[in-house]
């Protein structure tokens, strides 16, 4: 018989097992919200030039309080050979290069011009509002590192850098293989004895929401065959995830074909309510996830574990952020498994408040279809009452309201 693995043990062996994320080279909008797997290293100084922070006059400050003759202008994208000197000062605009013997720049509304002759203020600074060449960075320094999420700030940076593209962590290809005689497509007749799929759509939602690249979707039929053929047609997925067919009756025969198509088992079970029957198992570089095929069940394995190692994949963190939340109604909870129950979170006044959703079981789909959070519970009795704390993880990475 096989041995229940706690919960945090089977999370640890799933992480344990996913590869480190490979790099992929992608336009640079392309790769918002990516991971980056390179650093991103300035090619030249930034900025390039010294260059006018205002619209003014480029000026030598033994000038202050004097007048001077205006001989030139420069203005932002060109360059000029004039240059600065006692006596003499440039208009420049904002963005200009600063010309040669530039010691300050002085603001347009600070002088007092009349025909080619400027009024320049009695208070001139050395570096006054001009920016330096290499005045933000030098070439050659390190200004993104290496596993950085890339932001729209980090696009504009990346892009003053002359960059076009950036390496990022591969999004990772999933496969969802739905198993079961008795599952017909949404929009089918059902006829008898027969269901419709809801793990399919569920799981590829939240194989999408996790950041999945390539998505493949099967069906497999409750025959070794039939589940070698679909096994064999995703042998290219980083992951593939199954659903149905991994507890200990005559057709759960998920295991057993997993095993058969050069699958190493890693763990069987977990002690958890519900999706105890969870299958983990590694093919080469390849995840394999059997899924129990009650719809909540099925949704918490491919919450706590499947999307661990899609983020680790990622080169993101694969634990869930924790958030600290105040039970709405009462809960009593009891059973001899770790226990994890679906509710409804919502933030009001700076705080999160939790609304406990029905159970009935691990196939019922309408008591917890306005979920968005996970709670957790210890083996044996729990008694809570409304205004207790209590820990929450949010449900598909969104930040719900």
């Amino acid at each position: 018989m096989t041995e229940l693995i706690d919960p945090d043990e089977a999370l640890r062996l799933v992480i344990q097992r996913t590869p480190e994320p490979r790099g992929v080279e992608l336009d640079l909008v392309a790769g918002l919200g990516r991971t980056l797997v390179r650093p991103v290293v300035a090619s030249s100084d930034q900025p390039p030039f010294g260059k006018a922070m205002m619209d003014g006059y480029a000026v030598c400050v033994c000038d202050a309080g004097g007048q001077a003759r205006v001989v030139a202008e420069v203005a932002a994208g060109h360059s000029t050979q004039a240059a600065v000197a006692p006596g003499e000062v440039l208009a420049i605009m904002t963005g200009a290069p600063c010309p040669s013997g530039t010691e300050a720049v002085v603001k347009v509304e600070d002088t007092r011009r009349h025909g080619d002759q400027v009024t320049l203020p009695e208070l001139m600074v050395p570096g006054q509002h001009l920016q330096p060449q290499g005045g933000f960075c030098k070439a050659g320094d390190e200004i993104i590192p290496a596993g950085a999420t890339l932001t729209s700030v980090s696009m504009a940076v990346i892009a003053s850098m002359g960059q076009a593209t950036v390496w990022v962590a591969r999004a990772p290809s999933v496969a969802v293989i739905t198993t079961g005689d008795e599952l017909a497509p949404p929009g089918s007749h059902l006829g008898e004895a027969r269901i419709y799929d809801s793990n399919g759509p569920m799981l590829m939602s939240q194989a999408r929401l996790a950041g999945a690249g390539e998505l493949t979707r099967l069906h497999a039929r409750d025959t070794p065959e039939s589940l070698a053929r679909a096994l064999a047609q995703v042998e290219t997925a980083d992951i593939v995830v199954l659903t149905g067919g991994v507890s200990m009756g005559r057709y759960d025969l998920v295991p057993g074909a997993i095993r058969d198509a050069g699958g190493e088992q890693v763990f069987h079970k977990v002690r958890q309510k519900p999706g105890k029957p969870i299958f983990f198992a590694v093919r080469g570089s390849q995840l394999l996830f059997g899924l129990p095929g009650t719809p909540l069940g099925s949704h918490l394995g491919f919450h706590r574990y499947v999307a661990a190692a899609m983020a680790k994949l990622h080169g993101r963190d694969p634990r869930r952020e924790l958030r600290r939340g105040e039970l709405t109604g009462p809960l009593e909870l009891h059973g001899r498994r770790t226990l994890f129950r679906l509710a409804r979170a919502r933030r009001e006044g700076g705080r999160w408040l939790v609304d406990p959703l029905s159970w009935r079981g691990s196939s019922d789909l309408c008591g917890p279809s306005l979920s968005n959070c996970y709670l957790r519970f210890g083996a044996g009795s729990t008694a809570l009452r409304p205004g207790d704390s209590i820990d929450l993880e949010l449900i598909d990475g969104l930040d719900y309201r």
